[in-house]
């Protein structure tokens, strides 16, 4: 493949999913993140701010609605692929870069980052610039590439807390190579950690200022929910990981990561060979930033559900790897494999045949707030509130499509995420009225449920309002919203 064709092969991927770019409604997450950068902070309760940030900009210029939110994770990684392409040019040479970089784009992985704005989307972008000047500052051992690692893995942290495997990648590979281990004896690679605490000092900051509440979140209420009891959620992990990259390439790294442990780790001495043995840079390098994350995350989910997104980042590093030992069959199934994962994608996305029994899809949210705002007509609105309680995802999608105030969990006094860190005086919606939506995700009949239990905890009384039915392009029932009307809220 010369240059001319690689780049018209990867606009040409390009165009086809921009295609579809703005053909679905909002994933609660995007809505949820937009949340955040209406609300403009040093960091948020459950993750650093650089994805609100980058959400604020893109609305400054395309406007609050759905077009800033999917050009910001569409332009975000398209760039993040061009980078890519630059890192395995230093790393693999020109021809073999535009390979790596074809299999990387052609994921079903690329694919949810081009479409979904999440810290996901930016931190792809930083962790990939952080990689280019470390490849650099380990290659050349010059003091400004080691500076503007750190900024860039600081800039990494500030988008997702997974960052903290940057530096770890960086004095793994310095333990490990004989030839870069006098650098340990330097103050470059301890300036760069410098440097990455400085550029997400603002995390810090607001985690300080909060209890630690944000660290405390993502570690130890995380940990305190591991249990052997979820030993299958493994079989869970390998299945999304294998339609997040394909069948063949994630096996092929499962594999090679197996072979490696199985090699290195069966002995004591094989253990003390890793430092002692002479690697290659580029695969050294590759091993670093790819092995401790992929290893980390396989473990955890023998305890915990590891979520399909966790382990992106080390999957930069993870298909360059490959780049060296897959064959041209392995290739070319692989392409294959990705074109009908992305025709079944496309198909449910515009579709929507097979139905997702959660609040967590994208069908149905823009029909539920046009339902909504018919209802809110009859209303003065300074004397009713609107409000919901499944998490976060509700809430965030109605303040996106709506464009005004809806309250969370924390109106029943239950934990709400960062809708718990903006300041609002439940208090003041004392003897209010409101409107409460809440979502049916197994029977999707004109019958409504009977008002749950706990809305009489805080209310006088609580009748139904109107059962909302989403349906399909075909008129087939796919969601259930049951809408109820609550008097005289006391917090």
């Amino acid at each position: 493949m010369d240059k001319r064709k690689f780049w018209a092969l990867f606009f040409l991927i390009e165009f086809f999913r921009f295609l579809i770019l703005f053909r679905f409604d909002l994933m609660p997450q995007e809505a949820y993140y937009f949340f955040y950068s209406r609300h403009l902070s040093l960091s948020y309760f459950d993750h650093p701010p650089m994805i609100a940030y980058f959400l604020y900009i893109f609305s400054l210029i395309f406007g609050d609605g759905v077009v800033a939110v999917r050009l910001t994770s569409f332009i975000t990684t398209l760039v993040s692929g061009v980078l890519f392409f630059y890192l395995s040019k230093l790393i693999l040479g020109e021809k073999r870069a535009y390979s790596a970089t074809i299999l990387f784009i052609s994921t079903i992985m690329f694919s949810i980052l081009s479409y979904i704005s999440t810290p996901d989307v930016v931190l792809v972008l930083f962790w990939i610039i952080s990689l280019i000047f470390i490849y650099k500052a380990l290659k050349k051992e010059k003091l400004k590439d080691f500076i503007l690692s750190g900024i860039f893995m600081g800039f990494s942290f500030s988008s997702k807390y997974t960052a903290v495997f940057l530096p770890f990648g960086l004095f793994l590979f310095l333990v490990l190579n004989r030839k870069k281990r006098h650098l340990l004896f330097s103050i470059k690679p301890y300036l760069s950690l410098i440097f990455m605490f400085l550029f997400s000092l603002e995390v810090f900051i607001w985690n300080y200022k909060n209890n630690w509440a944000s660290f405390l979140f993502q570690s130890k209420e995380r940990v305190n929910h591991f249990s052997i009891k979820d030993f299958f959620n493994i079989f869970g992990l390998i299945g999304t990981q294998s339609f997040l990259l394909n069948i063949i390439i994630y096996f092929i790294l499962l594999f090679f990561t197996l072979k490696f442990l199985k090699k290195y780790l069966k002995s004591y001495r094989r253990v003390l060979f890793l430092f002692k043995k002479r690697w290659s840079f580029n695969f050294l390098f590759l091993l670093s930033f790819f092995l401790p994350i992929f290893i980390a995350f396989h473990l955890i989910g023998i305890l915990y559900w590891v979520k399909i997104n966790w382990i992106i980042p080390g999957y930069i590093t993870g298909i360059i790897l490959i780049s060296f030992i897959i064959k041209s069959r392995e290739r070319l199934y692989s392409y294959l494999l990705s074109l009908l994962f992305h025709f079944i994608l496309v198909i449910e996305i515009l579709l929507y045949p097979i139905p997702i029994k959660s609040v967590d899809t994208w069908f149905g949210w823009k029909s539920l707030s046009d339902s909504l705002n018919i209802i809110l007509k009859d209303y003065n609105q300074d004397s009713i509130f609107l409000f919901s309680d499944d998490g976060y995802k509700t809430t965030a999608e109605l303040l996106f499509y709506l464009k005004r105030k809806v309250y969370g969990p924390n109106i029943l006094h239950k934990f709400a995420l960062h809708y718990d860190y903006i300041g609002d005086d439940l208090s003041k919606l004392n003897g209010k009225d409101a409107i409460y939506v809440k979502c049916d995700k197994l029977d999707f009949s004109q019958i409504p449920k009977s008002p749950p239990k706990i809305l009489y905890k805080y209310f006088k009384d609580v009748k139904v309002l109107k059962v909302i039915l989403i349906k399909d392009k075909f008129g087939k029932v796919k969601r259930k919203f049951i809408v109820y009307y609550c008097k005289d809220y006391h917090y």
